[in-house]
């Protein structure tokens, strides 16, 4: 679609009998809205990014959303298409139940009905009667529906058979005489014609999102930051009050906002097409011309020689339209592929592609289903960011309230230096999005380099004051659709929240702060896997396995429950933060700092050119560096509970499992029931609670410990937890036998649908590198399919796992070697070069033991000593301002006499160098 309106590209397209691929629609960019129903008939597509859009109803022949433009005018858009197997009346009765769910007031409804009439096509000597559209007039009376179609128009419909008038436009009486310029533009190949329209005074600018800056654009933005400020230093220094750190931080904001203006580059409205040019243009409007001679042509014998130079000219046309694209595609092709095998083909079959979020209806709290956009955000928000309420708090909450809002130290901590900011800036990703001040990590790296003065007096004055700039503290919120969800659902919607990258450089330099403070007073719980240095999914799958094994080996009985925290980050209580904080003996200018960054922080989402704002009064601030840490230091308090023996807690952020064992059935229950307890009276003291229904309790059954069929008696808030044969964690499916068959069905059932995708979509891209589909297997699949080897890796001795992996290995190997079907599997990975599955799940197995568990491992009757490797430095040995960032550069000898090189690196507490002797002989 994109180069049939070179001159002005539509806003919105209502389209009928998309082609589909797969049974998924195909051909449209990925940042258009596309509103349709799986197999639909109809589609909606939005290109313009500032349009609101609020989905109202999706079926298979009929797709209707209200779209908002920048003024905040809505209308209802309806797309239709109803086939001439359906009768009138079905068609009729279908579209008049969407009228009657959305309303008809400024509404329009365009599309294929299939049905003619005088209302919008001209009287015609072979008119049908029984084609007259009698229920569909019925509708359009019944409603005030107008008609916009102009039956002295073109056909909307050309064939071989002859031209018809079957597409029609409607419009509410409300908004009909909005509608302008209605008029049909012939089509170059489709038998269907294009009617194209306008909304007076309804024009909506495209968004355009700041590009990130050259490097010639960066260093210029350093220099003139460096020149605007020059002498800020010493005034900055002697701020004494917020409101001029404030205005501090605004100054800097507005001119880096000043330079981005200037550099944005020009944009046009226009959708640029890379392979369309004035040959084709040229062919286009010469086979349409054909076409339009042959249409008014009435002399049969003249009509058919019309006709062929018609169509000869059509092919011409089509022919020119493949090859010029295919040229194009392929180019793009071997740009695309020639370094990075994981870009956008990878990417395209893996469905990790941006989309624009669509919004639909929801059911709010209260069991309603919204009707309008700003009920629908406001609900959705409510469910994602609770608020805060105090009434429902005890004694023990106004308490810690109390204790927060006395506490003092003379504890401080040390200004933060140049060279520690600068690590932490190199830490983020170049190319992340910005938040609402447009500033770029990349921008502030540029920065930095410049004047280095400038930021860090700010952060350091930001410390001083116990004061988190406001500015940084509100957050860009982004939504996306999660999919396969029920959409009226609030839940359906994932939150994203982009805040300031300034902000999220002060953010990250606390972090590290109280990272340090955390280790060197040991206070991190070993039982904790997530957001740790050295722990991962591997190490609590690991863990967990040990402790099954251990139970077993004793003869208990064993256990597990999953336990499901709702909405853990976004519910957890700041002042539990805060107050495990003080419990840390937190420096005072760090904890005034978190204290005030905690508060008062807000959350702006954009759409359709309107802003809604929210406070967000609960919950880590979503998207910070501190997050996690935050979770993490609330979650340890339960790890830290009084448990019975035989129990054992561990966690992966907020996924807690709780592994029990007992000599009996009864002690077993009575186990659980205890911890349980205690669990949900935890998580009332922090505001959080535990969702009953996706609480798992699973019996181990290996070795007779338990039967799965014997009543057990455990419960959580009233509810009974019953027991089942699977649970999923950390998403690797575990079974009461041990076997893990249950995990590698679903991890082959996976890898086959990821293999045709890549192979389906990949194909286009690598036909010319053949080699990059080798990449993708060690680099994507392999990793795909291992993942989880702390859980199952113990197992490697069953032969069921040596064939599933050997299974699911083959369809890959097939794809990459080109061999026949009935290739055996052993001679696939001989012919691939690769090896075996169970082998290299075995070996991937060995090195975790070896260096991430620190266990021996015994190869080849050969025993491989842990100690013997060495541990990866831990940097929070040391104060994160005492860090140093040693940069290294490959230069030519000096051809002096003696040069030495090295890169710091230590062994034995000796540095390792190189030394370079360089001599003339005369």
């Amino acid at each position: 679609m994109p180069e049939l309106f070179p001159n002005n590209k539509p806003d919105v397209y209502l389209v009928q009998e998309p082609y589909l691929r797969k049974g998924e629609i195909y051909g449209l960019p990925n940042n258009w809205k596309i509103i349709t129903a799986p197999l639909g008939k109809t589609l909606i597509a939005i290109s313009n990014g500032t349009i609101g859009v609020h989905t109202k109803h999706v079926s298979k022949h009929i797709a209707a959303a209200e779209l908002t433009n920048s003024n905040k005018d809505k209308v209802t858009i309806v797309s239709v298409y109803f086939p001439p197997s359906i009768s009138k009346e079905q068609a009729a009765s279908e579209l008049e139940e969407v009228l009657i769910k959305v309303g008809t007031n400024r509404i329009l409804i365009g599309g294929d009905v299939n049905v003619r009439s005088l209302l919008w096509s001209p009287k015609l000597d072979d008119h049908r009667t029984h084609d007259e559209g009698g229920p569909l007039i019925d509708l359009i009376l019944k409603y005030n529906l107008l008609v916009l179609n102009d039956p002295a128009s073109l056909p909307t419909f050309e064939s071989r058979q002859g031209s018809s008038w079957i597409d029609v436009t409607l419009a509410s009486l409300s908004i009909h005489d909005k509608v302008d310029n209605w008029k049909v533009v012939l089509s170059g190949s489709s038998d269907h014609n294009y009617i194209t329209f306008s909304l007076a005074n309804s024009y909506i600018p495209s968004n355009q999102a700041i590009s990130h800056l050259s490097r010639r654009r960066l260093s210029k933005l350093g220099e003139l930051i460096m020149h605007t400020f020059a002498n800020a230093e010493n005034e900055i220094r002697n701020i004494k009050s917020k409101s001029e750190l404030e205005n501090w931080v605004n100054k800097i904001t507005e001119v880096v906002n000043s330079v981005l203006l200037k550099a944005q580059p020009k944009t046009h409205r226009t959708l640029r097409v890379p392979w369309w040019d004035s040959e084709l243009e040229t062919q286009r409007k010469k086979t349409r011309a054909l076409r339009a001679r042959y249409n008014r042509c009435k002399n049969q014998s003249e009509r058919l020689n019309r006709r062929i130079i018609y169509k000869k000219n059509e092919s011409i046309y089509k022919r020119m339209l493949k090859s010029k694209s295919r040229a194009c595609f392929e180019k793009l092709c071997l740009q695309i592929t020639k370094t990075n095998p994981f870009g956008l083909p990878y990417k395209l079959a893996t469905k990790k592609t941006k989309r624009q979020v669509i919004l639909h209806e929801v059911i709010d709290q209260n069991g309603i289903k919204t009707t309008s956009l700003n009920d629908t955000i406001e609900a959705i928000i409510q469910s994602l960011f609770p608020k805060e309420n105090r009434a429902d708090e005890n004694s023990e909450h106004r308490k810690v309230r109390e204790i927060v809002l006395n506490y003092e130290t003379e504890i401080f901590e040390p200004d933060f230096t140049k060279s520690e900011i600068m690590a932490v800036i190199k830490q983020f990703s170049k190319r992340k999005a910005p938040g609402l001040d447009n500033i770029s990590i990349e921008m502030i790296e540029a920065i930095h380099k410049k004047c280095p003065e400038v930021l860090t007096v700010i952060y350091n004055k930001c410390l001083d004051l116990g004061h988190f700039p406001n500015s940084w503290k509100v957050a860009k919120l982004v939504l996306l659709n999660k999919p396969g969800k029920e959409p009226t659902s609030p839940k359906s919607y994932r939150p994203i929240c982009l805040i300031s990258a300034m902000g999220k450089v002060l953010d990250k330099l606390i972090t590290q702060r109280i990272t340090f403070l955390l280790a060197s007073s040991k206070r991190l719980h070993t039982n904790q896997h997530g957001f740790r240095k050295g722990r991962s999914c591997e190490t609590a799958n690991y863990e967990l396995w040990r402790r099954i094994n251990s139970a077993l080996k004793a003869h208990r009985k064993v256990c597990l429950i999953s336990l499901d925290v709702s909405g853990a980050f976004d519910s957890v209580w700041r002042h539990s933060v805060l107050q495990q904080l003080m419990s840390a003996h937190c420096p005072q200018n760090i904890f005034s700092l978190i204290k005030n960054y905690m508060s008062d922080r807000k959350i702006e989402f954009n759409y359709s050119n309107q802003t809604w704002s929210y406070n967000t009064e609960r919950g880590v601030p979503q998207g910070s560096c501190s997050g996690p840490l935050f979770w993490n230091l609330v979650a340890d308090t339960a790890l830290q509970l009084d448990l019975p023996r035989g129990c054992h807690l561990q966690a992966f952020a907020d996924d807690l499992l709780l592994v029990v064992h007992a000599l009996d059935v009864t002690n077993l229950a009575n186990k659980c029931n205890t911890v349980l307890h205690n669990l949900v009276e935890w998580g009332k003291l922090h505001k959080l609670t535990f969702n009953p229904d996706k609480t798992i309790f699973m019996p181990i059954t290996f070795g007779n410990s338990l039967d799965p069929r014997a009543p057990f008696n455990i419960h959580m808030n009233g509810q009974a937890i019953h027991a089942q044969s699977n649970l999923k964690y950390l998403g690797v499916t575990w079974d009461s036998a041990l076997t893990f068959t249950e995990h590698f069905k679903s991890v082959r059932k996976k890898a086959d649908i990821i293999t045709y995708k890549v192979c389906t979509v990949a194909e286009s891209f690598y036909w010319r590198h053949r080699n990059k589909f080798r990449r993708i297997y060690t680099s994507a699949f392999e990793p795909f399919v291992l993942y989880g080897h702390g859980a199952w890796g113990p197992r490697l001795q069953l032969t069921k796992i040596t064939q599933a992996l050997n299974t699911i290995q083959r369809r890959p190997l097939l794809k990459l070697t080109r061999a026949y079907k009935t290739t055996s599997t052993e001679a696939l990975q001989v012919l691939a070069g690769t090896l075996p599955l169970h082998l290299r799940a075995r070996e991937i197995f060995a090195k975790f033991r070896l260096l991430t568990a620190k266990e021996n491992v015994k190869s080849n009757r050969t025993l491989i000593l842990a100690s013997e490797f060495e541990d990866k430095f831990d940097i929070y040995t040391k104060h994160p301002n005492r860090w140093m960032s040693i940069p290294f550069g490959m230069e030519d000898p000096q051809f002096e006499s003696i040069e030495i090189y090295t890169d710091g690196s230590k062994m034995n507490n000796k540095t390792a160098l190189l030394w370079w002797f360089h001599s003339i002989l005369e």
